[in-house]
């Protein structure tokens, strides 16, 4: 009899086992399948990250025009925006598929694209904008073909009523210099 409660034993921690077994597998299998495959969760997240950090440099280099606009002529400001995906031809293939970000004003919006077509609605929104007080005539882009080329930018805005509107890039200090002239 007590030889009969032995193997009964044995039975049931064998069953045990491999039950035990078949759901780690399964759950291995299925948190694979979510966390490292393209379009889960986790490549969701990356795309929402980029965007965010977009609509940021949008939002910051907007707010520092529209500064410079509200304290006149003469008046300048400086502002950096850390960058984390913009920088980063990895983050940006794998969220928008394509490494070219291009930083440009726009009828009165600080605009960021990535990618080559700027889409503005729906699920494959690539383009982030911000308004500025600052409205004018004066279109540019400066485009990057593989990503922010610095981890840190520096935003220079100024009111100079010697020089006209103009936009530049300094890839050796990572400064975008801006040039603001209402009526100029």
């Amino acid at each position: 009899m007590r030889e009969r409660k032995m193997v009964r034993r044995g039975q049931m921690s064998l069953e045990f086992m491999v039950i035990f077994s078949l759901l780690l597998i399964m759950l291995f299998y299925s948190v694979n399948n979510l966390a490292f495959t393209q379009g889960t969760i986790a490549q969701t997240q990356l795309t929402v990250e980029v965007a965010l950090e977009a609509k940021q440099v949008a939002t910051t280099i907007a707010g520092t025009i529209s500064q410079v606009y509200a304290q006149g002529p003469g008046s300048k400001a400086t502002s950096y925006v850390s960058l984390r995906y913009l920088s980063n031809t990895y983050y940006l293939e794998r969220a928008f598929s394509s490494s070219q970000v291009q930083i440009a004003y726009i009828n009165g919006s600080v605009r960021v694209t990535i990618g080559d077509t700027p889409i503005t609605n729906g699920p494959d929104k690539n383009t982030f904008s911000a308004p500025t007080l600052y409205n004018t005539t004066f279109d540019t882009a400066i485009s990057f073909s593989d990503g922010v080329p610095v981890k840190t930018l520096k935003v220079v805005v100024e009111w100079n009523p010697d020089k006209g509107e103009s936009w530049t890039f300094d890839d050796a200090k990572g400064v975008l210099m801006i040039n603001i002239n209402p009526g100029g």
